[in-house]
């Protein structure tokens, strides 16, 4: 799957159009971390930007075209057998190699079977670690530029909102879209893993520590209540509401700031 090979409608099980991914293979899906972004049923436009998200920033083929995610019952999965598989070449069993992405999937329950993929040492040599490889010097080169980014992102998006309203002809828009959205989206997706990429690698190592200091119960409360200084970016909306009661921030400023957070906020 790449970004200009999506799956369309027809790809989805007719006449009914029920869409389940999990019917592809044996594999082990989890949804951790996306079910909390996307709590319902995505719309086809949302699915179509989370494939060109997958196919950007993880782009490594593997032989036998497995899938790295998929769609199942309109909602996102990630394929855990991938990473599983991946352990096991290194002499790691599924179990193991997932406890070290806990933080990120969960606990794989005891009684649960992790299948794994006939993937071989060589095939990873020649194919995962070059990619590996380059997926990390993207990070880097994105994280650096992440503030730059931020920066004039709003002014951006604000900007194509205009032209978006005023263009009457799709082809047109369809223009716009490939040379000018669609990059953007791109760099979006690279800033996002490369910024997120520096904090789940020493969470990770951090859990395991405190896993084996003090359990899993105490470990999971010392980790909810990390923060850095200053209010919880999430408290964001709860605080710029008492501002705007107080009068302290306009009503249209309130909804550029914060207009985009909400229950299906990953939802388009």
């Amino acid at each position: 799957m790449t970004s200009n090979q999506l799956f369309t409608i027809e790809d989805a099980v007719s006449p009914t159009g029920e869409w389940n991914d999990s019917l592809t293979g044996d594999f082990l899906w989890t949804n951790v971390n996306f079910a909390e972004a996307i709590s319902d049923v995505m719309t086809p436009c949302t699915w179509s930007i989370w494939q060109i998200y997958i196919a950007e920033v993880v782009p490594i083929r593997l032989p036998g075209n497995y899938p790295l995610a998929g769609n199942i019952a309109g909602r996102p999965y990630l394929n855990l057998s991938m990473n599983a598989s991946f352990g096991r070449v290194f002499g790691l069993t599924a179990r193991e190699t997932l406890c070290r992405s806990e933080g990120l999937f969960g606990r794989i329950p005891e009684d649960v079977e992790i299948p794994t993929l006939p993937i071989s040492l060589g095939t990873v040599l020649k194919t995962f670690l070059p990619g590996l490889f380059t997926v990390r010097k993207q990070m880097r080169t994105y994280a650096r530029q992440a503030q730059m980014f931020l920066d004039t992102a709003m002014s951006w998006c604000a900007e194509m909102q205009q032209r978006i309203q005023i263009i009457q002809d799709k082809v047109l828009l369809a223009t716009l879209w490939r040379d000018e959205l669609l990059p953007y989206l791109r760099h979006t997706f690279w800033t996002l893993r490369g910024v997120t990429g520096k904090f789940t690698g020493p969470a990770g190592t951090l859990r395991r520590q405190l896993l084996d200091l003090v359990g899993e119960a105490d470990a999971n409360a010392l980790l909810s209540n990390m923060r850095s200084t200053g209010n919880l970016a999430s408290l964001g909306p709860v605080l710029g509401l008492a501002k705007v009661a107080r009068g302290e921030m306009t009503r249209e400023a309130y909804l550029q700031q914060y207009g985009h957070r909400g229950p299906h906020e990953m939802e388009l």
